[in-house]
């Protein structure tokens, strides 16, 4: 039996399965060559989640679990990352990403763009707001990444008592860094990490959707038949999915990690930066995906 573009079904099958593998093997040599451990809260950036997102949007959510699942699993067992042992179940949320990025673009990418604009406006404007909050917040207190360079120290370190003084004084933007970094081995680094993704990361995140949104909309207006907006490329449906997937896989990777490594901190405030870093990762991803997903359309629409 022939499928409507002609191929066998065997035929699209192996046909898949061959691009999923390529698409395997780049997300692999990325995820061990071009990882960032930023050091804290097991965060990491890698563009190998491009590569590895690519199955789920053109084959769906069969192929895109079996991809994130094996680029976490065999990556991890290439060069294990970080200190700690294999975790499977961050292999099974791994899992999940490519299912759910799958199901979700097979429910969105044929729904009206007008609804999702108006949801990524608002989410973005939101976004921004909050890392702008928070830096006022931070500033009215004159609280910076060198604060614990002005704490007294004891036998045992940092003296609790004098910060538990002067939190008394901060609102509670700077209290809630000081609580998640004070009884960390270097406190000053996840202090600066903690201030970052309440900050900058959040408003650069923001004002990326805000000026990508720009740019969808000016491409839309010109020329309605662009590969950035055809039937096979709607770019503000891949983004629901991929941010949709990102928040939901590093909110349950938190749990987990959470509950092995930090129960001492409230999650809250170990999720906080995790998934604001996830979200900012997960904007700029759609669009790198967005670009291969219309390369690849552009090069099969005669095969």
């Amino acid at each position: 039996m022939k499928t409507s573009g002609g191929m066998s079904k065997n035929a699209m099958r192996i046909r898949r399965t061959v691009i999923s593998a390529m698409f395997l093997a780049i997300a692999l040599a990325l995820r061990l060559t071009v990882t960032t451990d930023l050091g804290v809260n097991g965060l990491r950036i890698s563009p190998h989640l491009v590569f590895s997102a690519m199955p789920a949007i053109l084959f769906g959510p069969v192929y895109g679990a079996i991809v994130e699942g094996l680029t976490d699993f065999v990556g991890f067992f290439i060069r294990p990352i970080g200190t700690g042992p294999w975790i499977p179940w961050l292999t099974l949320t791994a899992v999940l990403r490519g299912a759910l990025q799958g199901c979700l673009w097979m429910l969105l990418r044929n729904r009206g763009q007008k609804a999702m604009q108006v949801a990524i406006l608002v989410f973005s404007v939101l976004l921004a707001a909050a890392g702008t909050g928070s830096a006022v917040l931070y500033a009215r207190d004159g609280f910076d990444r060198d604060f614990y360079d002005t704490v007294t120290q004891d036998g045992n370190g940092l003296c609790q008592t004098t910060l538990d003084t002067r939190m008394e004084n901060y609102n509670f933007m700077s209290r809630m860094a000081i609580e998640r970094s004070r009884h960390a081995t270097i406190p000053a680094n996840v202090l600066g990490v903690f201030i970052t993704a309440t900050t900058v990361t959040p408003i650069g995140a923001g004002l990326v959707g805000l000026g990508l949104l720009a740019i969808d909309f000016a491409v839309r207006k010109r020329d309605k038949k662009t590969l950035f907006t055809s039937p096979q490329h709607k770019t503000l449906p891949l983004l629901v999915t991929v941010l949709t997937s990102a928040v939901v896989v590093n909110s349950l990777n938190s749990l987990i990690l959470h509950s092995r490594f930090a129960p001492h901190v409230p999650f809250f405030l170990y999720w906080l930066p995790r998934v604001t870093v996830a979200v900012a990762t997960a904007i700029i991803t759609t669009y790198l995906v967005a670009a291969l997903v219309a390369v690849y359309h552009q090069r099969t629409k005669h095969r």
